[in-house]
């Protein structure tokens, strides 16, 4: 999706990319995401298994 990435000085609260992420939802918008192995990987999402 497009859009710009979040101040780092006024970041929003919970996922710093809910505004504009496809897959976002009420718990985006309230709960920063915590760091999860994927796919040999990091990644910060409450829906990893979606991307």
């Amino acid at each position: 999706m497009s859009g710009q990435s979040p101040s780092r000085i006024d970041l929003p609260e919970g996922c710093f990319f809910h505004e504009r992420c496809r897959y976002s939802s009420i718990e985006c918008f309230r709960k920063h995401p915590e760091m999860k192995k994927h796919n040999g990987g990091w990644i910060r999402c409450h829906f990893q298994s979606l991307q």
